[in-house]
């Protein structure tokens, strides 16, 4: 068996003036397993409604935010018992960045620092 990691679900971030969600129903309970991109609960806003989905296959282990709870964006819904090699996988999108491609600004490139002129090439002698 492999070893496992507690994985959480933050609430989602879904615009730029939405600053919290309320729980409208849990799709999933404690203790049952849940594959990626399954439905683990819906997101009503002011704005818009959303369906949060698992980030990873695994067991939901706890419920953070239970139905009728309004939750601030990137506080947490729940946790998810995961494989560690789904939990390593999924560390880059869990530090609040986007998923998907890096979003650091690629640097111009750099031209080699200069360095002293050696003695091969110093100015020719007269």
């Amino acid at each position: 068996m492999s070893e496992t990691t507690a994985v959480v679900v933050p609430m989602p971030h879904m615009g730029v003036s939405v600053e919290e969600g309320t729980v409208v129903e849990w799709h999933k309970q404690v203790g049952e397993e849940v594959a990626a991109e399954e439905v683990l609960c819906e997101i009503a806003t002011d704005k818009v409604d959303t369906e949060v989905p698992a980030p990873a296959d695994g067991v939901l282990a706890k419920i953070l935010a239970e139905e009728g709870a309004t939750v601030a964006v990137g506080e947490p819904l729940a946790e998810l018992t995961v494989s560690t090699e789904a939990a390593a996988a999924l560390e880059p999108a869990q530090g609040g960045e986007p998923s998907g491609p890096e979003t650091v600004p690629s640097a111009p490139s750099a031209a080699p620092e200069p360095t002293a002129p050696s003695a091969a090439s110093a100015a020719p002698e007269p």
